[in-house]
């Protein structure tokens, strides 16, 4: 009776272990989070945020670039102006919406009124 008891226990033992591992794995493969590639282009060298490659949509991405004496940095999103959030020095800061799709962050110097 001991012996039946013990093969109970652990076939119930590897049942509920199997059904764990394999919901685990079956969830992994559920995950329809889709990213999308974020491509900078144009004079981006002055961003000073480490902006990933990829975001998922919907996340709010923020990064600050350098301040620009004597000229501006106009920075678009797939073609559409992005907005600054805050300017300060020694940065400036944005921020947008990551959208649902391979997206393209151009920075343009627009040049200022120099004065010499």
């Amino acid at each position: 009776m001991n012996e039946l008891y013990n093969i109970t226990m652990k076939r119930n033992y590897l049942l509920i272990s199997a059904t764990v591992l394999l919901s685990l794995g079956l969830s992994s493969f559920n995950d329809t989070t889709n990213v999308y590639l974020l491509t900078l282009t144009g004079e981006y060298q002055s961003v000073t945020t480490n902006l990933k490659e990829s975001y998922e949509p919907g996340v709010v991405v923020e990064f600050e670039t350098n301040v620009i004496y004597d000229a501006d940095l106009d920075v678009y999103l797939n073609g559409q102006k992005i907005v600054k959030t805050y300017s300060d020095q020694p940065y400036w800061k944005y921020e947008f919406t990551m959208p649902e799709q391979n997206s393209v962050l151009d920075f343009v110097i627009v040049s200022g009124d120099v004065g010499f």
